[in-house]
């Protein structure tokens, strides 16, 4: 039994009204995430084969829904946060690729000649 107390692997939210052992349709109350699945184990390991720690637990295809394995042994450090550091990169550098000159009234109708010597300079085709 974990001496830590237990947070769920999806949202991290505090596991203290779930009575343990897990039950195979326990729940999170916080996200609805299965508690009796593999990504709460501390058998789970991205880094070996099946993604499992445990030789003789059959595999299970889907590592985030409850299943029936009797080795689930609930991993009070099972939540890893999301590493979202790439995708804000990336979603910064589109948007500033994509990002439209300010204008001081936004309500007017588009200029068509201005988007057009938009078009023109973005392709390459502008006779400056």
């Amino acid at each position: 039994m974990p001496d830590k107390a237990l947070t769920c692997w999806n949202c991290a939210a505090a596991l203290v009204d779930i009575p343990l052992p897990l039950g195979r349709l326990a729940q999170c109350k916080a996200c609805h995430a299965c508690l009796h699945a593999c990504r709460m184990c501390i058998f789970f390991d991205r880094t070996v084969s099946k993604q499992c720690r445990e030789p003789v637990a059959e595999e299970v295809q889907d590592k985030t829904r409850s299943n029936f394995c009797g080795y689930l042994q609930p991993n009070p450090r099972a939540y890893s946060a999301k590493d979202t550091g790439k995708a804000q990169a990336a979603q910064s550098e589109l948007d500033a690729l994509f990002e439209l000159p300010a204008t001081a009234n936004n309500d007017s109708p588009s200029d068509p000649d201005a988007a057009r010597q938009q078009l023109d300079q973005l392709f390459g085709l502008d006779k400056k």
